[in-house]
């Protein structure tokens, strides 16, 4: 596992990460980390090297152009077959790792990159061109992705004891999320056991821009959809 953390700003805020930040989430990556800013976002990562274990596989990785910057964590267990249809349509790899294969993924595709991608995952990619902010969790929800957000900032983490320190109050508990807990003893999506933070759900993306701050999340994938070995799925009528 690696540890992502980001804010983005909705307005001229003081509000970049340093590394610092990082200190709650450096067990989830102890092999690195490293920071990315620009004038609307920042990204932080700490990295667990597996497939690459060069520096050129650091994150936050840039694209090769520049244009796009990814905080990723997981693994996509596809990306060999990915990596060879997107070299096939142009793309240059420098790296081994499946993080620069969901960055060329982004670039081919667009959102719809994550209908491609078999595995666990839980990234923001920044596009500095379109100042467009780009989240995504696997279908399972195996990555975590918590974020809160108001009229200034968006703040994102991989836990929320890397997030609550990045808060603008200090968050108190939320009383019915709490008797969801009591009762079922778990926190069901999108809720956390804080007001204000909120759980990605799993197998959604969210695309937020200046325009649109407060886009909601969108489902990109449904198990009820599958169809099951052996069993007739008959079509929808009309």
């Amino acid at each position: 596992m690696c540890g992502i953390l980001g804010i983005l700003k909705f307005k001229d805020i003081p509000a970049t990460l340093d590394v610092s930040a990082l200190a709650p989430i450096r067990h989830r990556g102890p092999d690195g980390e490293g920071l990315y800013h620009d004038n609307r976002i920042s990204l932080g990562h700490t990295r667990l090297a597996v497939l690459d274990l060069s520096g050129q596989a650091k994150q936050p990785m840039l694209s090769h152009d520049g244009r796009y910057a990814i905080t990723y964590n997981g693994e996509i267990y596809n990306y060999p077959e990915l990596r060879s249809r997107l070299e096939a349509a142009g793309a240059k790899f420098v790296t081994r790792s499946n993080t620069e294969v969901a960055l060329e993924a982004y670039r081919y595709w667009g959102k719809d990159c994550v209908t491609h991608f078999r595995g666990t995952f839980a990234f923001a990619l920044w596009d500095t061109l379109e100042e467009t902010l780009f989240l995504a969790r696997d279908r399972c929800g195996e990555r975590p992705l918590i974020y809160y957000r108001d009229a200034e900032r968006f703040i994102f983490a991989s836990e929320i004891k890397a997030l609550a320190p990045l808060l603008p109050y200090k968050p108190e508990l939320d009383p019915v999320t709490v008797d969801m807990y009591l009762h079922y003893q778990y926190t069901p999506e999108p809720f956390t056991l804080l007001q204000g933070v909120r759980k990605l759900p799993a197998a959604h993306t969210l695309t937020l821009t200046r325009d649109l701050p407060q886009a909601e999340p969108q489902r990109y994938w449904s198990g009820s959809r599958c169809e099951r070995p052996g069993v007739f799925v008959p079509p929808a009528a009309g």
